[in-house]
């Protein structure tokens, strides 16, 4: 893994979209209602929920089942990768009884962007669809504030891909390791794996989701971050929620620059919508995005 600024360049699979030329779409899609485009449009931001107030809690705790599973296979390696493994697995006990990593916030995406799943999930019948330039989110790592780590994934749904994705943090850690490891010596190492397991966590995802091609912009808060300075509170379905804003804009400017076109989603006033959609965009400087209608029929 490389770092460039606060921004991580995963090579091992939870990569910078812009890592795989000619692999990835050029734009990637934000689904939310009438609410969330003019939120995203007036605050000039994105919003990365808390992990633990996300609309489905299994959104928080499948990654790290999926973590613990890979630990429990390893019962048929050698005795130092079990010891590891047997340390980690209490740290990572450890972290759930104490409520978990706290610090992890999510803003998702995906690569389809007129999709009838996530119209059904999202917009409540007055949806809309807001494309992204994928290479201007990478650059916002230089935006957000010291001791926060950005990253940009693609979920992983198939469950040798995500076993892949855990191996490689795990077999960073144990490959160096001396014949004989005492305790002290396994707890530092499987620490050092925990960290980076539960930066690989939010990119996996139940399998049956795979039609939602999920790209996720994530952010880490380091313990000794200004959590105060950082952080901000919303009404949700789950009470008082906390989230980071994502900045869609250049620094020192206030004009977003990375937005690349809406998509009105299926409702019964396509017209009207669209409409007004285009005039909130001119009035924030937005002109030359590009609104149109979904392809997918609306059924009555």
């Amino acid at each position: 893994m490389t770092t460039q600024g606060n921004q991580e360049v995963s090579t091992s699979g939870t990569a910078s979209l812009a890592s795989e030329a000619g692999t990835e779409p050029k734009r990637i899609y934000h689904y939310t209602d009438a609410a969330g485009l003019l939120g995203i449009v007036q605050h000039r931001a994105l919003w990365a929920t808390d992990v633990w107030f996300m609309n489905d809690s299994v959104e928080a705790t499948y990654g790290w089942a999926r973590i613990e599973q890979f630990l429990r296979s390893r019962a048929a390696q050698s005795s130092n990768e079990r010891k590891v493994a047997d340390a980690a697995a209490d740290i990572l006990r450890d972290l759930r009884d104490r409520g978990g990593n706290l610090q992890s916030f999510i803003a998702c995406l995906s690569k389809n962007g007129d999709q009838l799943s996530q119209w059904r999930a999202y917009g409540g019948g007055r949806g809309f669809s807001i494309g992204f330039d994928e290479s201007a989110l990478g650059r916002l790592a230089s935006l957000v504030p010291p001791l926060v780590r950005f990253r940009v994934t693609r979920v992983a749904y198939d469950e040798y891909r995500q076993d892949t994705l855990i191996d490689l943090p795990f077999r960073s850690v144990v490959t160096a390791l001396p014949n004989t490891v005492s305790d002290d010596e396994a707890h530092q190492v499987a620490l050092a794996f925990v960290t980076r397991a539960l930066g690989v966590a939010p990119a996996l995802k139940h399998p049956a989701f795979k039609e939602e091609a999920e790209v996720r912009l994530h952010i880490f808060l380091e313990p000794e971050a200004d959590a105060p300075s950082i952080l901000r509170f919303r009404n949700s379905a789950m009470g008082v929620t906390p989230y980071v804003e994502i900045p869609l804009c250049e620094p020192g400017t206030d004009q977003i620059t990375v937005m690349s076109e809406v998509i009105i989603g299926p409702q019964r006033h396509p017209a009207e919508a669209q409409r007004a959609a285009k005039q909130l965009l001119v009035c924030n400087g937005l002109g030359d995005i590009e609104v149109k209608l979904s392809q997918v029929p609306l059924r009555s």
